[in-house]
């Protein structure tokens, strides 16, 4: 198989030359970028359980 390394892969992404300070940021900012995404899903699949159990308490009392 195939290894790339961090610089080749974000060099590839950006379409030039990176330096080392920016494929460490650019390396941050992807990493940062999908734990955001993932709190964001979490946090919806929360309310989600919340609706659905306040909706499943009246159904019940029905």
């Amino acid at each position: 198989m195939l290894q790339v390394s961090d610089k080749q892969f974000y060099e590839k992404l950006s379409a030039r030359e990176l330096s080392d300070q920016e494929v460490f940021e650019a390396k941050s900012n992807f990493v940062g970028f999908f734990d955001l995404l993932l709190q964001i899903d979490k946090r919806l699949n929360e309310k989600n359980n919340e609706q659905d159990n306040r909706n499943s308490n009246i159904a019940d009392k029905a």
